[in-house]
């Protein structure tokens, strides 16, 4: 599975009072997870 997230510059209407600033995301990382968890 294949995730891409995109910083949108839009303010949502319940937060338009305050002041926020974006710093983006963060370096892109790879997850491995096996089938094998839980069975043991």
């Amino acid at each position: 599975m294949h995730l891409y997230f995109e910083e949108r510059n839009v303010v949502p209407k319940e937060e338009k009072s305050k002041i926020l600033i974006a710093h983006g995301f963060h370096k892109e990382v790879t997850i491995q997870d096996f089938p094998l968890r839980g069975n043991t």
